[in-house]
């Protein structure tokens, strides 16, 4: 027959595993902790190392005095020198796009330093670009055509912003205090209004449902020309309005879409006077997009955010810069600069005095060193460039606006 324990030996047992045990906890959490910092130590060499990669492509954009710094955010970093799925090791979640490195200018060389918040000095506090307003070259300007407005003119002001993960423009502050912005980039081609999208009979404005029809989204009551030779109804929203406002905004982070304000877009037709008339002016221009509003998330640049975006005053007029005046004259504008060989809709009707129609949208394009307006029917397959606007209420807390140092947007 086995004997079994007694209880004092027992108690010795557990006595002695609970010795074990305390001994070997300690061990056991200090080497998970060693291990976690090793990652995240692993993690910031990592990043400092994209960092250096980075400012070798980009050498003429790194600081040029003694002491000067700047910041590359890892949003910068992650087109082409990190990989777009990087996570933090500790939270295992997408690490922050505002993390960065810091880059100093010491003698010949620069140093490389990670840090936890990619700003500005300042990077604490609130920036407000109305602070750098100019009245030469490219920047920030007093908008001459409206009251209290701000917008961005010339070849590369720093107007970028970083806004859902992506590089966007800021077009303008408004008077109510809301940011206008623009994707950097085209997101894709697609029509602006698909054909047979919307039927003749439910928009009487629209001469044909196979073409499409030239105003962005429905309004209330009765659409017309300014010239009073066109008008009906517009009771559905174009095929690229529903595509914005519901499969694109559904991408945005929450974030994203808790940054944007639901606003008014100015959708009225932009007429042509004929060749030399002075009724052909950012004026007229703009007086024809007002002339109707539709209020969503995602809308287009309008015809005067990309004539307003040229430093060159001579022009001034989509009708002028399509027929009379020197196409060269609008190419001081980083709207359209930046590209080659590419056209993009805006979010206004073409039509002219003498002859009324739904069927074009005008478009700002560059052929080589040539930038001009032209129209397309609105079923043709343009590139599209969202813009929205940015609440009043945001805070924009670092960066200075330049490509390599994009504002950020307090989250």
């Amino acid at each position: 027959m086995k004997k079994g324990f007694t209880l004092v030996e027992l108690l010795a047992t557990i006595t002695i595993l609970g010795i074990i045990a305390l001994l070997l906890v300690p061990t056991v959490t200090g080497v998970i902790s060693n291990f976690r910092n090793d990652s995240s130590e692993n993690q910031k060499k990592s990043i400092v190392a994209a960092a250096k990669l980075w400012g070798s492509d980009h050498r003429l954009e790194l600081p040029t005095t003694e002491g000067e710094t700047m910041c590359v955010s890892v949003a910068e970093l992650k087109n082409g020198y990190l990989e777009d799925d990087i996570v933090d090791p500790d939270t295992k979640e997408a690490i922050s796009d505002h993390v960065g490195v810091e880059i100093k200018r010491v003698g010949k060389s620069y140093e490389y330093t990670y840090t936890d918040s990619c700003s500005t000095s300042d990077q604490d506090s609130e920036l407000d670009i109305i602070d750098d307003v100019v009245t030469s070259g490219d920047g920030l300007y007093e908008d001459s055509y409206e009251n209290g407005r701000y917008v961005y003119k010339g070849n590369n002001p720093n107007n970028y912003i970083e806004f859902n993960g992506e590089l966007w423009r800021i077009i303008a502050k408004e008077t109510d205090g809301t940011y206008k912005i623009i994707r950097d980039q085209l997101s894709e081609n697609r029509a602006f209004d698909e054909a047979n999208y919307r039927t003749t009979a439910n928009n009487t404005f629209c001469d044909s449902s196979y073409s499409g029809c030239n105003v962005y989204g429905k309004v209330n009551g009765i659409f017309r020309l300014m010239s009073g030779q066109k008008m009906g109804t517009v009771t559905e929203d174009s095929s690229l309005s529903k595509y914005l406002n519901e499969t694109y905004y559904n991408t945005l982070t929450s974030d994203a879409k808790n940054q944007v304000q639901t606003h008014a877009f100015n959708i009225g037709v932009v007429l042509v006077y004929g060749g030399g008339n002075q009724n052909n002016s950012i004026y007229s221009d703009l007086n024809g997009e007002k002339a109707f509003q539709w209020t969503g998330n995602i809308g287009l640049p309008n015809v005067t955010d990309i004539l307003r975006a040229n430093s060159d005053s001579r022009c001034n007029s989509a009708g002028a810069a399509s027929g009379t005046l020197e196409q060269n004259l609008c190419i001081s504008n980083y709207l359209v600069n930046n590209m080659s060989e590419i056209s993009f809709w805006t979010m206004n009707g073409y039509s002219t005095q003498t002859y009324a129609t739904s069927g074009a949208v005008w478009i700002p394009y560059r052929s080589g060193n040539r930038i001009s307006f032209s129209v397309q029917a609105p079923s043709y397959s343009g590139g599209v460039r969202p813009v929205l606007f940015l609440k009043s209420t945001i805070k924009i807390t670092g960066g200075n606006g330049s490509q390599s140092s994009p504002y950020m947007i307090e989250v």
